[in-house]
């Protein structure tokens, strides 16, 4: 048997070049203010070269579906939260370096919880009254310096994701059938 989980840490912006999907059986997008206001008084003032770890992220290799570029989709086992709203995050300062917001959400109230978070993330980024110089600056130290523990599952086994994700989220939002 080969290896099941690899490990490594990446940079943000290599995240947001991976083939990432939120699979159908994933809890929806439900961030509250307070988990977007963390994150953003969290990282906005961090300095270029400054590192700053975002915690972990689990992901399983889909081996029936492809990305753009023919390598495996990455299913978003945990982290779908702070991925779609540091996606966001992206969006407004001008960079739609992810590929998460372009994925449809079918439920009506993430569609909601999106549209919400974006109108927090705007108004808390409108405050710093930004050129489109000083976003762009934005964009690249949270490049350089946003870092994340990245697991994949390399097996299609359900039952090794539910693991590892139920072990990683005694404390978040409760999984529904």
């Amino acid at each position: 048997m080969g290896k099941e989980v690899s490990v490594c840490n990446h940079r943000l912006s290599e995240l947001f070049n991976m083939n990432l999907s939120i699979p159908g059986y994933q809890r929806i997008y439900c961030w509250q203010d307070k988990n977007v206001e963390r994150l953003l008084d969290d990282i906005w003032n961090l300095e270029d070269g400054q590192v700053y770890h975002l915690g972990s992220v689990i992901f399983q290799k889909d081996e029936i579906n492809v990305g753009a570029d023919g390598n495996p989709l990455l299913n978003i086992i945990d982290g779908q939260q702070r991925l779609v709203t540091l996606s966001l995050i992206y969006q407004i300062l001008n960079d739609n370096g992810s590929p998460l917001l372009t994925q449809e959400m079918k439920s009506s109230e993430a569609k909601q919880f999106i549209a919400y978070n974006k109108y927090l993330i705007q108004n808390y980024i409108d405050k710093y009254k930004l050129s489109d110089i000083e976003a762009a600056k934005k964009i690249e130290v949270f490049n350089n310096s946003l870092r994340l523990t990245v697991l994949v599952l390399e097996s299609s086994a359900l039952d090794l994701a539910y693991t590892f994700f139920s072990n990683q989220n005694k404390q978040g939002v409760p999984l529904s059938n």
